[in-house]
């Protein structure tokens, strides 16, 4: 997939889908989602900074294989709800 973003960056989360995740990585100003459209709030500053730094390393196509943080996170988010 080609890359359809200039920077990510992580920001709180005002309306998070699950009480105790407060930040969220932001596209270009929109949050990123997961697959079943859930808002992907993160408990700590720290992993949200880690996935934001998966998008940024990115280069001119998407590889979702080095993006693992991403995906155990989108995982666990769409399960808990």
């Amino acid at each position: 997939m080609k890359k359809f973003y200039k920077k990510a960056n992580v920001k709180l989360v005002d309306e998070a889908d699950h009480k105790d995740h407060k930040y969220g990585v932001f596209l270009d100003g929109r949050i990123v989602r997961t697959p079943l459209r859930h808002k992907l709030g993160l408990p700590s500053y720290e992993l949200a900074f880690c996935i934001c730094h998966e998008f940024n390393m990115q280069n001119e196509y998407l590889k979702p294989g080095t993006m693992p943080l991403l995906a155990l996170s989108r995982t666990a988010v769409d399960l808990d709800m």
